[in-house]
């Protein structure tokens, strides 16, 4: 018990630490959206745009310039954006090829490796 509490305290430091650090601009938090939520036509030309938020520790933007790659398991990944924006926001799209119709996932991953899937779907035509 006297461990747990131990290791609970070193926890709380290093938080309180590191979050009160102003010259941490690294990213801490990656989000990812995709617009439409529901499945698309499997007819190459629709699309889900996606739109990855990556923010500091405190919840604010890390603004603009930080690299991000896109990787889907369904479809084929277009009109991607490399680095964010002054708001922290990167987008892309994504539509399916071929006419094939199922569900995968996309992934973000910045920079520093901190990485958001979200589910896409594709229906047939």
């Amino acid at each position: 018990h006297a461990l747990i509490e131990r290791n609970n305290e070193i926890l709380l430091k290093y938080k309180s630490t590191s979050s009160q650090d102003p010259q941490d601009d690294s990213p801490h938090q990656l989000s990812l959206s995709a617009d439409p939520t529901g499945a698309v036509a499997a007819d190459d030309s629709e699309f889900i745009t996606l739109t990855a938020t990556i923010t500091k520790a405190d919840g604010t933007s890390v603004g603009q310039g930080v690299a991000v790659t896109w990787n889907t398991t369904l479809g084929e990944i277009f009109d991607a954006g490399i680095q964010t924006d002054a708001q922290g926001k990167v987008t892309a799209k994504v539509r399916s090829v071929g006419g094939v119709f199922d569900n995968g996932t996309v992934t973000a991953t910045s920079e520093s490796g901190i990485s958001a899937n979200v589910g896409i779907s594709f229906h047939p035509i």
